[in-house]
């Protein structure tokens, strides 16, 4: 096996993805925590501007979730739509996303493009 870097674990793939980003959304918390240690920046975004975070709570993966907000995640990060990782874990209806972002301290109240909040 190659030496993970961090030279290597922020390349973006054929769809903007970063390795990290991919492993959250794919619920792959082993290879989340490696690239994390190796040095992953827990803010990288894709072009739609998805994060690490948004990516795990879109798909309601707690675990990936805990991870990256452990590691500097911004909680608020907005998506180019204004969508946070709440309002993509409220959308799907992943209410373990949900109780772990408000207990981390996201903010219920920030507004999409449109208007809705995670309170709809």
């Amino acid at each position: 096996m190659f030496p993970l870097t961090k030279e290597k674990s922020e390349k973006y793939g054929a769809k903007g993805l970063t390795s990290l980003i991919y492993a959250a959304q794919r619920g792959r918390v082993k290879c989340v925590k490696q690239l994390l240690a190796a040095g992953a920046d827990a803010n990288a975004k894709t072009r739609q501007r998805y994060t690490a975070l948004i990516a795990a709570c879109t798909k309601g993966n707690v675990d990936c979730l805990r991870e990256v907000i452990t590691h500097g995640a911004d909680i608020n990060a907005k998506t180019k739509d204004h969508h946070t990782a709440l309002t993509a874990a409220c959308s799907r209806g992943n209410v373990e996303c949900v109780k772990e972002l408000i207990q981390a301290g996201a903010d219920v109240n920030k507004k999409s493009r449109l208007g809705w909040t995670a309170l709809f």
